[in-house]
């Protein structure tokens, strides 16, 4: 997909509106594109499996580049909660989730939550920070609130 320009992002614009300021020109603004529009829109499959450093790589210059060409100062990103839960199903798996009872519950490894999140999105995080051209950054955070969460331990 090619612009008619070449765009240069600039993310002071986002944070100009987050500050009630009027920045040097109206930000588009869109927290998480759908993967599959953007692979529609591109007219081609992206990778979907993430499993080493240049997967994550080609994948994040993909969503990048298409948010760039959309002349988006950012790009929205999420690394979410229920994904690194051990045992979770209900939700994306059609299965039981890990917390039926309260035995269950007095099991469940809760303080390794904090290592597994960072092992599994650090990768995923250093690789978009650097496939992000000058003049962009990424917002977001940790995806999936509280009921998702609670959902993801208990269906």
């Amino acid at each position: 997909m090619k612009t008619s320009y070449d765009f240069q992002p600039d993310y002071t614009n986002i944070l100009e509106v987050l500050y009630n300021r009027k920045p040097k020109r109206l930000p588009l603004y869109e927290h998480l594109i759908d993967v599959p529009f953007i692979e529609k829109a591109l007219g081609k499959e992206l990778i979907h499996e993430l499993n080493s450093e240049r997967d994550y790589a080609q994948h994040f210059s993909e969503l990048i580049k298409f948010s760039k060409d959309m002349t988006y100062d950012t790009f929205s990103y999420e690394a979410t909660i229920v994904d690194i839960l051990p045992g979770h199903g209900a939700k994306f798996g059609g299965m039981l989730d890990p917390i039926q009872t309260r035995n269950n519950f007095a099991k469940y490894p809760f303080d390794d939550l904090p290592r597994i999140f960072w092992e599994t999105y650090i990768p995923q995080l250093e690789a978009e920070r650097k496939v992000l051209p000058d003049g962009m950054k990424a917002y977001g955070g940790c995806g999936n609130g509280v009921f998702e969460t609670s959902q993801g331990l208990v269906g």
